[in-house]
């Protein structure tokens, strides 16, 4: 009896498993599509304005320091500082003793290609000026925090932009390691742009944030 009763609850299971397959064959035939599916978006009400307000990390970190990991908000951002993440091209400041470098397009028609060492220098030194206090106050800020830290801003860290840093990682010990990761962002970038959530006209004034949290 109990060879029975083992043999039939076998069935049962090939039973349901062969039921299973054969719905993930329609499924598939169907083109991947149910009658029933439904846009993931039209599961929700849109988010409000005062919503997407309250998920900009400044909002609720105060509510929620003790549970949260230690971090450091850098507000207001400085317009220039704004203009060198959305800059074309990564350029480092030297006084974290590491390479400079830029990536930048030139228009082979124009009759400004030629390019000039000189020019670029000053570009360069001026770009770094007009940054600098945000760079010292960066590194003020991870010291604090124990000289390792990871970057965020309002509602995004650049997690897709990992790959250009050491070790895939988004551990950073200098202004230079957080402006790569940044810069390198669609994510930072997009939510600079566009905003988050909702459109950018319908969300009104954003002050940006720099947030650093301890690593």
């Amino acid at each position: 009896m109990p060879a029975v009763h083992e043999t039939t609850q076998d069935a049962h299971i090939d039973d349901d498993v062969r039921a299973a397959i054969a719905d993930i064959t329609a499924h598939a035939a169907d083109g991947g599509r149910d009658d029933e599916e439904e846009d993931v978006s039209l599961l929700f009400e849109p988010l409000t304005r005062a919503e997407v307000h309250n998920c900009v990390f400044s909002s609720w970190y105060p509510n929620f320091r003790r549970q949260t990991i230690k971090s450091e908000i850098i507000k207001p951002l400085a317009p220039e500082f704004i203009d060198h993440l959305l800059a074309d091209g990564i350029m480092l400041p030297d006084q974290d003793d590491v390479p400079e470098y830029s990536c930048k397009i030139e228009d082979p028609d124009s009759s400004d290609g030629e390019w000039s060492a000189d020019e670029n220098d000053q570009h360069d030194a001026s770009a770094f000026t007009d940054i600098a206090s945000t760079s010292a106050d960066i590194r003020r800020r991870i010291e604090i925090l124990g000289g390792k830290v990871m970057p965020r801003m309002c509602w995004s860290a650049p997690k897709d932009a990992s790959w250009m840093a050491m070790g895939n990682s988004l551990e950073c010990r200098n202004p230079s390691d957080i402006y790569v990761l940044l810069k390198s962002s669609d994510k930072i970038s997009g939510d600079l742009i566009n905003g988050r959530y909702l459109p950018k006209e319908q969300l009104g004034d954003i002050e940006h944030e720099l947030v650093l949290r301890q690593w």
